[in-house]
């Protein structure tokens, strides 16, 4: 009976160490980073520019505007917005064409007094830039075909890509 008590004894000692929480038991943490990135998103569109028709003598100015939209997922995200120089491949004297040869000299402004030349900042050239004031913004380009320029009839065009950076 002596040993009989003592197997149990060992045992009820034994099953108490056993339960959860008991002295030996531990834990271990690992911390980790939870990140999202949120990427920069623009979209441009921009309106055809047509100055109509040009009439042979004619002292005057044909100016003709056209508008650049540029809207971002967000108002604060910084960008410029620049425009091509078209087939000439000079922002001082783009040109409409009909054929390589027959052309008629035009430009593209940021402003209405027609001062300063849009382009890529490059040179005498300047940008437009977001005012971080609105997810949506315009920007109106405005053009000018010199008068009096000797030309032949027909059609002519030029293709201006306008980028933003952003």
């Amino acid at each position: 009976m002596k040993r009989l008590f003592k197997i149990c004894s060992s045992a009820v000692v034994a099953a108490a160490f056993a339960v959860p929480g008991a002295v030996n038991s531990a834990t271990e943490s690992a911390d980790f980073e939870v990140r999202l990135t949120i990427l920069a998103n623009c979209q441009i569109t921009a309106e055809d520019i047509d100055f109509g028709t040009y009439s042979v003598g004619v002292t005057g100015q044909y100016d003709m505007q056209g508008d650049v939209e540029v809207s971002c997922a967000s108002a604060t995200t910084p960008y410029t917005v620049s425009l091509s120089t078209g087939a000439s491949g000079n922002y001082a004297a783009r040109e409409l064409r009909q054929s390589p040869v027959l052309v008629v000299n035009y430009n593209l402004y940021t402003e209405a007094a027609r001062t300063n030349v849009w382009g890529d900042g490059s040179g005498a050239t300047v940008t437009q830039a977001s005012d971080l004031s609105s997810q949506v913004q315009q920007f109106t380009a405005y053009g000018r075909v010199d008068p009096s320029q000797p030309v032949t009839p027909g059609v002519y065009v030029d293709t201006i890509t306008a980028t933003v950076e952003f």
